[in-house]
């Protein structure tokens, strides 16, 4: 739509519509990381037993190994990336939503005398990656535990000889 929105019922309308639709990528920005997290732990997981239960009758070779550690870490490397990129994704839609927010006046809204949104949404984030982190460097450490786990769960078991 390349009209202006006008302070109108219609305009309104696609004020709500537009912010509804912030919303949702916000949210899927925040989902990101824990289907990431499910999906990588239930791989390795699966990995692992497959190597562990048929280690006797699946001989693993040291190229293999090699193979297997490469892969492991490549994919964890591929999972981060994918957290930062959904991270900066949430702040710029979040920025969105509080431009939004202050068009709406949704910092005067009071209920009971009291703001009904914290002061802190007022503000914007300049969008750097270490900006409100604690998040992403959470599920980061996770999968960096994890397939450092699973190098060493690999690195363990008995290796065939070429």
């Amino acid at each position: 739509m390349n009209t202006p929105i006008k302070n109108s019922k219609k305009g309104d309308e696609d004020l709500k519509f537009i912010y509804d639709k912030v919303y949702d990528e916000i949210n899927r920005c925040r989902d990101w990381p824990v289907k990431i997290l499910g999906f990588t732990s239930g791989l390795y997981l699966a990995v692992l037993t497959i190597l562990k239960i048929n280690s006797d009758r699946l001989p693993i070779y040291s190229n293999g190994k090699w193979c297997l550690y490469i892969g492991i870490a490549l994919f964890s490397l591929y999972c981060i990336g994918i957290l930062m990129k959904q991270h900066l994704d949430y702040l710029k839609y979040r920025n969105i939503q509080i431009r939004m927010q202050k068009k709406m006046k949704v910092q005067f809204w009071k209920v009971n005398g009291k703001r009904i949104v914290p002061e802190k949404w007022d503000d914007e984030f300049k969008g750097k990656l270490w900006e409100n982190c604690t998040g992403w460097i959470f599920y980061a450490f996770f999968i960096i535990c994890l397939s450092t786990l699973s190098i060493l769960i690999i690195y363990s078991l008995k290796t065939c000889a070429t």
